[in-house]
């Protein structure tokens, strides 16, 4: 008799050793052979002495054996060979596998409670969270979402920690999915504020070197004369002797010039085109 299970749906360890029993249970009652594979106090496997069930039964184990045997992947046979009828069988893959869950569960739950976000994006964090759910639910074991959403805040480091108040703070806890986006969009935003901010930065600093080099402009103007205002701008000595100077537009001792001697000649100020002792 051929169960129909896909290959990947048979029995490759404890990894989905609980989901593999669930189906064979299934089948095992459709075959009317599930009272011969489990062993309890109201339902007692015993080999029947009466040669009519005797034989009813032989033809169950039979089919029983069959079932398992084609339930399993090939290197599970090794685990059964030797049993002499379908409860041996059931009972030693049980042992194998079921006890091997137990721990895993143990493990898996420890590994869950010390995740921790670090350096990690929140979308890279949510999901090793989930994947460690997930293995913890192929062994049948389920974690409430709220408990999962309890376990992410923990991870937390403190640059999240308004954000991990906030989740705290509501009157019920998100679900698992409504924490996840929440959090994705709260990141979205928070990345667009941090990538502003050194723009902004950027602008004032701008503002202060500018205003630092007016500045500087300014005091080195007023200092070399190019202020307005009483008291501003360049002063000229006139007690300084200059009988010694010779001016270099007209040839002349006794002063200088300043600008060209065109502007003398159409009549300049001596004053503001040229200096003398007259």
């Amino acid at each position: 008799m051929s169960l129909g299970l896909r290959v990947e749906d048979r029995l490759d360890g404890h990894t989905n050793y609980n989901v593999w029993k669930e189906r064979m249970q299934s089948i095992f009652e459709e075959a009317e052979v599930w009272n011969i594979m489990v062993h309890t106090t109201q339902n007692p496997v015993v080999v029947p002495t009466d040669a009519t069930q005797l034989a009813e039964y032989n033809k169950k184990n039979n089919k029983g054996k069959r079932l398992i045997l084609d339930g399993i992947k090939d290197h599970c046979i090794p685990h059964v060979r030797g049993k002499s009828n379908a409860h041996e069988m059931w009972t030693a893959l049980s042992n194998l596998y079921q006890s091997t869950n137990e721990n895993r569960k143990m493990v898996l739950k420890e590994k869950l409670k010390n995740i921790k976000m670090g350096n990690d994006s929140a979308a890279g964090y949510l999901t090793k969270i989930t994947n460690v759910r997930d293995e913890l639910a192929a062994i049948g074991e389920a974690i409430p979402p709220t408990e999962l959403v309890r376990i992410a805040v923990n991870g937390l480091p403190r640059s999240w920690m308004n954000f991990a108040n906030g989740v705290c703070a509501r009157e019920t806890l998100p679900t698992w999915e409504r924490f996840w986006d929440d959090w994705i969009q709260t990141e979205i935003r928070k990345g667009q504020l941090g990538a502003a901010k050194p723009v902004e930065q950027d602008e004032d600093v701008a503002l202060v070197a500018g205003g630092k080099k007016g500045k500087g402009k300014k005091q080195a103007s007023t200092s070399s004369g190019g202020g307005k205002g009483k008291g501003k701008g360049k002063q000229w000595n006139t007690q300084k002797d200059y009988s010694k100077v010779k001016c270099w537009n007209c040839q002349k001792m006794g002063h200088y010039a300043v600008v060209s001697g065109e502007e003398e000649e159409e009549g300049e100020e001596p004053g503001r085109g040229s200096f003398s002792r007259d």
